[in-house]
């Protein structure tokens, strides 16, 4: 019998999942990490550099927790990988993507030596 793979969607990224029975412990760190982030976030009035640069961290630790809890597999795509990372937009991939498909060259299929022998020889009756 088939083993039946199933996927989860992160940030509009599908993402294979590793170990289903993680998935509990993932959504309960996620949900008890969120309302502590929100009050750090509500306890500043002046942000400077080094906070915001410790916010953003602990946004981007709440969104790698699945593949860090081994819930999910991390993609094995960098860039689908920076998109959950919010690094980069789900739309400057799919338009990074579009322009690398616009730059390869098209190939066309070579016949083999058989292929070509074939078609030259043909039987005398």
């Amino acid at each position: 019998m088939a083993d039946k793979k199933e996927y989860e969607e992160v940030e509009g990224i599908k993402c294979k999942v590793k170990n289903a029975n993680r998935k509990g412990v993932v959504k309960f760190y996620q949900e008890s990490l969120r309302p502590e982030i929100d009050k750090y976030i509500g306890s500043i009035t002046v942000w400077t550099d080094s906070k915001k640069n410790y916010r953003d961290a602990l946004e981007i630790n709440l969104k790698v927790a699945p593949f860090v809890l081994g819930w999910l597999h991390k993609p094995e795509d960098e860039d689908e990988y920076r998109v959950i990372k919010g690094y980069m937009s789900l739309e400057e991939l799919e338009a990074s993507r579009a322009k690398e498909m616009r730059k390869k060259p098209v190939t066309t299929k070579k016949a083999t030596s058989k292929e070509t022998a074939s078609k030259t020889t043909r039987k005398k009756i």
